[in-house]
C-alpha cells in the first residue's frame, strides 16, 4: 500500500486565510469578468488582494478603495 503526503499550511492572520480562500475557492468558481465587492477590513483592501482579483480577470469598483 502506497503513502500519500500532503502539504499542511498554518495561517498566521485572517488576511492569509481570506487570500487563500479567495484564490482557491471564490476565483476558481465564478465566471470571468465579475465585479467583486469587499467590505471594509484592512486585509480586504490590500494591494495583494486587489492584484489577485484583477489578475484573475475580475473587476473591483475603484470608488470603494479610495
Amino acid at each position: 500500500m502506497g503513502s500519500t503526503f500532503g502539504k499542511i499550511r498554518l495561517f498566521t492572520d485572517p488576511g492569509e486565510v481570506l487570500m487563500c480562500w479567495v484564490e482557491k475557492t471564490v476565483l476558481t468558481n465564478i465566471p470571468g469578468n465579475f465585479g467583486i465587492v469587499l467590505d471594509n477590513p484592512v486585509f480586504h483592501k490590500g494591494k495583494a488582494m486587489q492584484k489577485m482579483i484583477k489578475d484573475s480577470g475580475h473587476t473591483l469598483p475603484t470608488s470603494l478603495f479610495s
